[in-house]
């Protein structure tokens, strides 16, 4: 037989992921898949919505975000998706495998981040024994992008956030400094002549910096540029989050100095949205400046 004729038929063999989730099996193993995942990783759902997210301080405000903007990269790439061969491999048993067995560890010793860490594993692993590698190169970002609202174990988050806090007042007392304003820092207290302020957690901009890396990862997705720019770009939201909370510190305690405690207390009230803000506008401004701003060609919807 004609190579060529061998090749064509080669590339007609087996069904497409469009035609897969459009078929009833598929949709039945579906749903009893996502009824058996819910029902394995229950606690480890009720411990994020009532030890994480249910926090007054917590640090993942942004997780409503997460699952829509994973959605909405899947969204993206859906026609692409739609002409991929499904071709399971069974490597995805190996991923499966590990994550069971840090969940039965998890969940014996109460370690519920760990447990939670183990969720975009198993999606992945899922993905690679149902559709393959290729679908799962696809899909891999959406679902490792679940991290963003999946913390690690909470000892290493209070670390980097008393890090981002001391940084922050360090910053914060350099900046009234500038301006003439005798400031004096002991830990996370900021002392002036006429106003003291303390840099609390919830303060610290570490919930900031998480969602300015969530923002720069996702720039970074969406758009094509040199590989060294794309690294500047993602490096440097971080201190772009660190450098605008500390202005919004240093502003908290001039106001306090030169206008009095009301002043300052409405600043503290009302600037973290505008900080937020304000370090999106850097990180966008930058994305620009390094020329990692046009769309990607391999996305379609």
């Amino acid at each position: 037989m004609d190579k060529a004729v061998i090749d064509n038929a080669s590339s007609h063999d087996g069904v497409t992921f469009g035609e897969l989730v459009r078929s009833i099996p598929w949709a039945v193993m579906a749903i009893i898949s996502a009824v058996s995942f819910t029902y394995i990783y229950w606690t480890a759902f009720s411990w994020l919505k009532n030890s994480v997210y249910g926090l007054p301080e917590s640090y993942y405000g942004h997780m409503p975000i997460v699952p829509i903007a994973s959605a909405g990269a899947v969204a993206l790439n859906w026609r692409n998706l739609q002409s991929v061969k499904v071709r399971p491999n069974l490597w995805g048993f190996a991923l499966l495998i590990v994550a069971a067995m840090l969940e039965v560890i998890g969940k014996t010793r109460g370690m519920y981040s760990v447990v939670s860490l183990t969720i975009p594993v198993v999606l992945l692993g899922a993905s690679l024994v149902m559709f393959g590698s290729a679908a799962s190169r696809i899909l891999a970002f959406p679902i490792l992008f679940l991290y963003f609202m999946i913390p690690p174990p909470l000892s290493i988050v209070d670390k980097l956030a008393f890090a981002i806090q001391m940084l922050s007042t360090k910053i914060g007392v350099i900046l009234v400094r500038i301006v003439g304003i005798d400031a004096v820092r002991d830990g996370v207290n900021i002392s002036a002549p006429n106003y003291s302020v303390r840099v609390e957690a919830p303060c610290s901009g570490f919930q900031g910096s998480i969602a300015l890396i969530m923002v720069a990862t996702a720039i970074l997705y969406l758009t094509e540029g040199k590989f060294w720019r794309r690294v500047i770009l993602f490096l440097s939201a971080l201190p772009a989050g660190l450098l605008t909370n500390s202005v919004r510190i240093a502003l908290i305690v001039m106001l306090g100095e030169w206008f009095g405690e009301g002043a300052a207390d409405f600043m503290h009230k009302y600037a973290a949205h505008l900080v937020l803000i304000a370090s999106m506008l850097l990180l966008i401004f930058l994305a620009k400046w390094l020329k990692c701003w046009k769309i990607r060609s391999t996305l379609s919807w």
